[in-house]
């Protein structure tokens, strides 16, 4: 009969605290991928975002989301350094929203496009389209 025993507070702590340094070194490892990525998108998006060094010779990282993804107009400026995975996923969500959005007005245009199509001139009057 084999039996289990249950770890200790301190040994479950220094397992954890592996643990975390593992994930840690794994985010530091994808960072620069992560954030070039994001930056490609956003170029590809509209959205203004950059990296620079300031006086301080600290590299920064910045992107300003327009008002139409937020309730308010979103900028993301800080170090690269003090950049967390928790807010390069508040990024990358904001970026997937825009790209949504982006998305949804094109098919709305699309489905416009077609359904005007389909209207005679006195339909269209009578809409006050023409």
């Amino acid at each position: 009969m084999t039996t289990t025993t249950k770890p200790t507070a301190a040994e479950r702590r220094a397992r954890e605290a592996v643990q975390a340094r593992e994930a840690q070194a794994r985010w530091e490892a994808d960072k620069p991928a992560r954030l070039l990525r994001a930056l490609a998108r956003a170029h590809d998006l509209g959205v203004e975002a950059y990296v620079n060094h300031r006086y301080d010779n600290v590299l920064y990282y910045c992107f300003r989301f327009p008002d139409s993804t937020h309730a308010y107009a979103e900028t993301y400026c800080d170090p690269v350094v003090e950049l967390t995975e928790w807010g390069m996923a508040y990024i990358e969500n904001d970026l997937d929203a825009l790209a949504l959005a982006e998305v949804k007005r094109r098919r709305l245009a699309e489905v416009r496009a077609q359904t005007l199509a389909t209207l005679t001139d006195e339909q269209k009057q009578a809409l006050g389209l023409i």
